[in-house]
């Protein structure tokens, strides 16, 4: 039961982990051809400032003169009041360039995209979150058509977007078209606010470093349009899957879990030394089966069946144990994590269970293994067990065990310290 349980838990911690980063950071962003998207910071050395929002007019003018980018876009998150029959409240909207979903191949799941002409007549179209739809209309086709008092204006519903849409962690209630083309196109001096989030799409073909390059040239001529003090600017072109899981929240993610592989290790390392004790106490055992013909092989496969039919047990209980941490790291965790929402027991998940179970069940069956390999049992059921205890190869593999945890330990803590003083 000592070794179910070690093991049970182990398994436990590293499925839960592991479902994480995989959807955190291996899964792929939920866009077409999400590895031709980038970010788009603008940055100024002397004024500190390294990933910048935009204006529009900069914006507009990156399109214009951009041959590396098939698409550019723009977004932000507004605070944004609803009034409805039980008076007023605020939610999270977005404002958009009408073009963002094309960009990232995105289609509504009801009604239609934005079009330029919603961004510039009068009459207010908006796109409604998936979760929206289901708490305010209760997942109903009605929606589709129906009215929101948005900012003390009438607002059309015209689509309703993906359950797991976002863009570079702006997750709104509603969404909004903004055009790109303003006053301000003609006049460089009133170029409006720095206010927007940049994304564009590569073209096929193009990397990021002659991306780089040609945006970089791309800067340096319209900082000759632009006021003394901002002609210092630059552009710096980074993918978009490092805006939606920034380097630190990365870097975090894989210490967490290399700690808890080292933790699943070690727990794989005192089960072999349990299973270890245990052929001990059953050497008379294997030396009647020695006896009555069968082989060492024979005995040594016995052995792995045991140990790989433990850890079965144990991965169940394990994945049992990370569905129920799942819960509670999606309940819990931190709403800064992005995609937080996708975390669950996907095929690769369970795969990645069996899989460390399997590792499990060959650790924790390789040390007695070896020591049946290594030792004479008919001599050895004439000695009894005090034999096998004290034999050399016994007591060289637990040295390595005991060593083996000792040095996971000491990882483990040295990097929980590094994590914290980070």
């Amino acid at each position: 039961m000592a070794a179910v349980a070690t093991l049970a838990l182990a398994i436990g911690a590293s499925t839960a982990m592991f479902s994480v980063l995989n959807a955190v950071l291996l899964r792929p962003l939920p866009y077409r051809a999400p590895e031709q998207l980038a970010m788009l910071w603008t940055e100024d050395p002397t004024q500190n400032l390294r990933e910048g929002r935009s204006a529009l007019w900069t914006v507009d003018e990156w399109r214009r003169h951009s041959q590396s980018f098939a698409d550019i876009a723009v977004f932000d998150a507004v605070s944004t009041t609803l009034t409805g029959a039980d008076g007023a409240e605020q939610i999270v909207g977005a404002s958009v360039s009408p073009n963002l979903l094309a960009l990232l191949g995105v289609q509504p799941v009801r009604g239609r995209g934005f079009s330029i002409e919603d961004a510039e007549q009068q009459q207010r179209q908006v796109l409604i979150s998936h979760r929206f739809w289901q708490s305010r209309f209760a997942g109903s086709g009605d929606a589709i058509g129906a009215t929101l008092v948005l900012n003390g204006l009438p607002s059309h519903i015209i689509g309703i977007l993906p359950a797991d849409f976002e863009i570079a962690t702006v997750n709104a209630d509603v969404w909004e078209p903004q055009t790109l083309s303003k006053d301000w196109n003609t006049r460089p001096s009133v170029r409006g606010p720095d206010t927007w989030f940049v994304v564009g799409r590569l073209r096929a073909g193009v990397t990021l470093e002659q991306a780089q390059a040609e945006m970089s040239a791309i800067a340096r001529r319209l900082n000759e349009q632009l006021p003394a003090a901002d002609r210092n600017r630059g552009i710096t072109v980074v993918p978009l899957r490092l805006r939606v899981v920034g380097a630190e929240s990365r870097l975090a993610l894989w210490m967490l879990g290399g700690a808890v592989c080292c933790v699943f290790l070690i727990a794989a390392a005192n089960v072999a030394s349990l299973s270890l004790a245990r052929a001990v106490g059953r050497v008379r055992e294997m030396a009647v089966r020695t006896a009555l013909g069968a082989s060492a092989g024979r005995i040594v496969r016995q052995l792995l069946t045991e140990s790989v039919v433990l850890a079965a047990v144990s991965g169940l209980i394990g994945t049992l144990l990370a569905a129920g941490g799942i819960r509670l790291i999606r309940a819990f965790g931190p709403r800064t994590l992005p995609r937080l929402d996708e975390v669950g027991l996907d095929p690769l998940v369970l795969g990645w269970a069996l899989a460390i179970s399997l590792v499990a069940g060959i650790l924790a069956g390789v040390a007695p293994a070896v020591t049946t390999l290594r030792r004479d049992l008919r001599r050895s059921g004439e000695q009894g067990s005090r034999s096998v205890t004290s034999g050399a190869a016994t007591r060289r593999i637990r040295r390595v065990l005991v060593v083996a945890e000792v040095a996971l330990a000491i990882v483990v803590l040295v990097g929980a310290g590094l994590l914290v003083r980070s």
